[in-house]
């Protein structure tokens, strides 16, 4: 009896051991590969997705700048940089953004180009938006095989709208204008999108030290949305009212802040960003009585 359980037990433990062996062949039999990622897009390209879909691998997808396209790929980095891969305001790539659509870095702040350096205001120009570095994989947070910057609004959708020298012989879409719905500046003024029907858009704003006069910034304030509107005459014949806030007379004795915008002249809304109008008629309507 004992023997045959002894036997028995040597039967058992032969044939675990034949099925463990033959099921760890069968395990390393195949030899796991990695899936291509995908190749980076090109400037100018769209962010078409940035959430995972069904059955895919990747979080995001690049492609034309459709009608729902929901950002705008402005600028790459090269293999093997570290970068983060989501939207982050403290991490993005605002800077790449403002360089790409015209603007000049100039210690620490953004200027349109051949500004002169004896402007009596420091002018910053920037414009509301979202940006970050988005890589092909999810599964990499910190580095990559490339970066792509994404500017996008900071709501809703950019559709086909292009950022890319917005300041500089282009375009601003309205989505990324800031523009308001009453013609003064005050602390209970509305904001809203550039697209709707609104009273002013920023141009700039600046800061102005002590000993320049008023009648300096204004002429400043003047030079700067000529520019941003790409008309020698920034009134458009009389259809737009550039203006200044504080505006006051005299000379300047201490700091002070000052904001450069445009409104529309009369009783009327301005329908898109004057940024970048050139020759065209701006869009006005005008308002109900």
């Amino acid at each position: 009896m004992v023997r045959r359980l002894g036997g028995l037990l040597i039967v058992l433990v032969t044939m675990v051991g034949v099925a463990v062996t033959s099921a760890s062949a069968r395990r390393s039999a195949g030899t796991a590969v990695a899936a291509p990622l995908p190749s980076a897009p090109a400037v100018g390209d769209c962010l078409i997705r940035d959430d995972p879909a069904p059955g895919s691998a990747w979080a995001v997808a690049f492609g034309p700048c459709v009608a729902d396209a929901l950002g705008q790929v402005v600028a790459l980095r090269p293999a093997g940089t570290p970068v983060p891969m989501t939207l982050d305001g403290s991490t993005g790539c605002r800077g790449a953004v403002l360089t790409r659509a015209g603007l000049v870095e100039r210690e620490g702040r953004f200027v349109l180009p051949g500004q002169p350096a004896t402007d009596p205001v420091t002018w910053s120009y920037s414009m509301p938006a979202r940006t970050g570095w988005y890589g092909p994989s999810p599964t990499l947070p910190t580095t990559t095989s490339w970066a792509a910057c994404v500017v996008r609004p900071e709501r809703g959708a950019a559709g086909p709208a292009s950022v890319i020298n917005a300041f500089d012989g282009g375009a601003l879409p309205p989505v990324y204008g800031t523009c308001w719905e009453s013609t003064e500046i005050s602390a209970g003024m509305r904001q809203t999108g550039c697209a709707r029907e609104h009273r002013a858009e920023l141009i700039a704003v600046g800061r102005v030290t002590p000993g320049q006069s008023w009648d300096e910034i204004r002429t400043s304030c003047l030079r700067q949305a000529a520019q941003a509107i790409g008309r020698a005459d920034p009134s458009v014949d009389g259809l737009l009212t550039v203006r200044m806030h504080p505006d006051r007379t005299g000379e300047i004795t201490r700091n002070v802040d000052v904001t450069c915008y445009v409104t529309a002249t009369g009783d009327r809304s301005i329908v898109g960003s004057v940024v970048g109008l050139g020759p065209r008629a701006p869009v006005l309507l005008e308002r109900p009585n």
